[in-house]
């Protein structure tokens, strides 16, 4: 295969293209300078550990799953009443830095992160190992660490506290959503720690670009590249070729002001199996695209945030599946579904807003609250589009304990609501009978939840 037609091999070249032009690599001093010059490494650790008491509960815990070619059959699932301990963000750093002074190599730095949240995946026992470069002109970071659409926006998100508020998966953890409901903070398709490459400019006037690229989201530090076994459901929110970019300002404005304004953005290829057929036809879904933006205003004693994002049509179907009548289920809302274009199903859109206050010293309150919409592409019988929406309200008090020990109390609402949950799912099924089955919960869900918890860092 030539160059020209090979993505993968060209993205790489463009991203280390990169690292050469902003370095001056090519202009590294001589062996001998930089000998003299090392200081040596240095080795630091680092860490968090959470212990949690959850309470709550949920109106709707039962939920449908639908297997192709059999009945629906109904489960429990969801939180009830009854108190639950949990032990979350338990994790160690373990960090080496070599500085080399006066030269266009200034440092480099290793990174192994272990974690101890026994729900994770294997790979998540060491979610994060990377390779940092500070070079006079740029940052190249390699390896598993969280792309520049997350690192570098800013937003209601950043300024919640206790475990996290909309921007942690502790609580969804905890409580049953409705299927096709977005509820994230992030960007669909978002890679997390997958292994990639990043290139960030360095800051100046406040100003700072960053970009990074991921040849499969799927893997985390492994060589396997393809796969045979059929699509999951969540191999749709993996991607391909996927592009991560970032630009942010961040400085003080005003004595004791500071501001800091974001834009994000990713682009990719949703991840599918080769034997995912319609027919005789591979199904085929929209490219990932998704752009957000967000500022964050700290006035020392309080502070408020603003983010929204937009993700086009995302990871839908393509084609024109007006004449597919997805089965009746019972209890459902009934959907005409012969106004279902695939054009008009949508990725979400979201927007989060938060406003964080210190009482005093030791002690800060937080009020947060999370929207998102997206456009099923079915409608109701009289022809009113139908949307999947969420909300969720936060509101957390934490209190400094000591300079390294917090403990908070915090409180959610969720509310998510698909009248079209179940029609989605059996459709999707339909064009893609790989997937064998896919649960998902009535079409609306509301629950609330409580956490008390106390952390220690070091």
């Amino acid at each position: 295969m030539g160059f020209r037609k090979h993505k993968q091999l060209r993205a790489v070249s463009i991203c280390l293209l990169g690292v050469f032009l902003t370095s001056n690599w090519g202009q590294a001093v001589h062996a001998a300078e930089a000998a003299k010059k090392d200081t040596g490494p240095e080795i630091t650790l680092a860490g968090t550990i959470a212990f949690n008491a959850w309470m709550g509960g949920q109106k709707n815990k039962k939920k449908t799953t639908y297997k192709v070619g059999t009945p629906q059959e109904a489960t429990e699932k969801g939180i009830d009443d009854a108190l639950n301990f949990s032990i979350d963000r338990a994790k160690i750093d373990f960090g080496v830095t070599d500085k080399i002074d006066d030269s266009y190599l200034k440092s480099w730095l290793f990174n192994m992160t272990l974690s101890g949240d026994r729900n994770a995946k294997t790979y998540s026992i060491v979610p994060r190992v990377y390779l940092g470069l500070f070079m006079k002109h740029s940052t190249v970071t390699l390896g598993n660490y969280p792309g520049v659409e997350d690192t570098m926006s800013h937003g209601g998100a950043e300024l919640m506290s206790a475990t996290g508020g909309f921007a942690s998966s502790a609580h969804t953890q905890f409580v049953s959503l409705t299927t096709g409901c977005y509820t994230r903070v992030t960007l669909m398709g978002d890679n997390s720690d997958a292994t990639k490459i990043i290139l960030q400019s360095p800051r100046l006037w406040g100003v700072q670009f960053g970009v990074n690229y991921t040849p499969d989201s799927r893997l985390f530090g492994k060589k396997k590249r393809t796969s045979t076994t059929a699509i999951s459901a969540l191999d749709l929110l993996y991607n391909k070729d996927l592009w991560g970019f970032g630009a942010d300002y961040v400085d003080f404005v005003a004595d004791n002001v500071k501001l800091s304004v974001s834009v994000t953005g990713v682009a990719g290829t949703p991840y599918a199996a080769p034997n995912v057929q319609d027919g005789d036809k591979k199904v085929q879904f929209y490219p990932t695209r998704g752009v957000g933006t967000g500022f964050v205003l700290d006035f020392d004693r309080f502070a408020f945030g603003v983010e929204g994002a937009w993700m086009a049509q995302t990871a839908q179907i393509k084609g024109d599946y007006a004449g597919v009548t997805p089965p009746v289920v019972s209890g459902a809302t009934a959907l005409s579904t012969k106004n279902y274009k695939a054009g008009d199903a949508a990725g979400p859109w979201f927007v989060d807003a938060a406003f964080s206050v210190f009482l005093n010293n030791e002690t800060r309150l937080v009020l947060g609250y999370y929207y998102s919409q997206r456009a099923t592409g079915f409608s109701s019988d009289d022809g009113s589009k139908i949307y999947a929406k969420a909300h969720v309200v936060n509101l957390s008090l934490t209190y400094q304990l000591a300079k390294s020990v917090q403990t908070y109390i915090e409180g959610f609402y969720h509310n998510t609501k698909n009248p079209a949950a179940p029609y989605e799912v059996s459709h999707l099924l339909t064009r893609a009978p790989d997937l064998k089955s896919w649960d998902f919960n009535k079409d609306e869900q509301s629950a609330w939840t409580l956490v008390m918890g106390i952390r220690a860092s070091f």
